[in-house]
């Protein structure tokens, strides 16, 4: 990959300097080797676990969630609050789909994200939103419309070249189905179809945090097991502040997207035995539904600096699909 100017990264930049790669970026011989680890861990499970435990999920939000605090991931299975940040991660993931499909500038971003809701059978998401106050109103619109103009000036037109694919599912089913791991990438872009190096994006409505480093590494090998080819980049890009952190894929890297899959996998699985959740102060203890009777969370929020408030004042953007995951899509092969 060519060198990246330093400073900020912007999204026009990383993917030119990428293009010049291979379409795939590791050996996929490393691919079936980390799959037959995770089959190995997978069918242990199977082996331990009762029935009814069975399957065990994994989407890649509960993944990143249990290597946090596992009591918040217990405490948020099942439950569906919608708020501002879901409310506006859904609705951004519509008006960036519409962007990389040639339909930049074309409506207002707020046109195109309620459009977006509505075909998807969002209703829930834009009951709220129209429930809400004019302020609330005023500061969604305000996001979509600044995002949107981040889009123009950053990320500029998606050559069709690289066949854009928002949304796309991806789903690896382990130990005949005893394990099945899952997630929903924001946007796909290239691999060997196309003769250009495969690149996943995730779109975050809030800021660039450092945990999102790992969360990119999983996406990196759960694409590349489901789809058969490992893309040479991936990416955050957060609208908030418009900040792209990008990271080129190597063969260790996936070593180590496996090894802590495989942590959070178990640990999902100790909890379903019934293992007493441990507790982990972090970013979600601001708005975790265990709060109020969690002596760690508490103690936390007390601790926290106003420079703390600044990078953590932003809840979880993703909704029950993304944290669910879906069938295996072949929008990325």
């Amino acid at each position: 990959m060519q060198e990246l100017a330093p400073g900020r990264y912007r999204f026009r930049d990383a993917l030119a300097a990428v293009a010049g790669e291979a379409p795939t970026a590791v050996d996929p011989d490393v691919l079936v080797e980390l799959r037959a680890e995770l089959e190995a861990v997978a069918a242990d499970i199977a082996a331990h676990l009762p029935t009814e435990a069975l399957p065990l999920r994994a989407p890649k939000d509960r993944l990143a969630r249990v290597l946090g605090c596992e009591r918040h991931v217990l405490a948020t299975l099942g439950r569906r609050e919608i708020g501002e940040a879901m409310v506006r991660g859904a609705a951004l993931d519509h008006v960036v789909g519409r962007h990389v499909l040639g339909g930049a500038g074309v409506d207002p971003a707020v046109e195109v994200a309620r459009e977006g809701l509505r075909v998807s059978g969002a209703d829930d998401l834009l009951r709220w939103w129209d429930a809400q106050s004019a302020e609330v109103d005023d500061a969604l619109r305000e996001h979509l419309e600044r995002a949107a103009e981040l889009l123009v000036d950053g990320w500029g037109p998606i050559d069709p070249a690289w066949w854009p694919r928002p949304q796309v599912e991806a789903t690896v089913v382990l130990a005949d189905g005893a394990v099945v791991c899952s997630g929903r990438f924001d946007l796909v872009l290239g691999g060997p179809v196309t003769g250009l190096p495969g690149v996943i994006v995730e779109v975050k409505s809030g800021r660039a945090r450092p945990a999102h480093r790992d969360d990119l590494l999983w996406y990196a090998l759960l694409g590349g097991l489901r789809f058969g080819w490992v893309p040479a980049l991936v990416a955050t890009w957060s609208a908030t502040d418009d900040g792209l952190v990008p990271l080129p894929v190597s063969e260790g890297a996936l070593r180590a997207a496996a090894r802590r899959g495989t942590d959070g996998i178990v640990r999902l699985a100790e909890l379903a035995a019934g293992r007493t959740p441990k507790e982990r102060a972090g970013p979600s203890c601001g708005w975790c539904p265990d709060l109020d009777r969690c002596a760690t969370g508490l103690a936390e929020l007390a601790r926290r600096t106003d420079d703390d408030a600044e990078r953590w004042d932003d809840e979880d953007d993703t909704t029950d699909d993304d944290d669910d995951g879906g069938g295996g899509g072949d929008g990325g092969a």
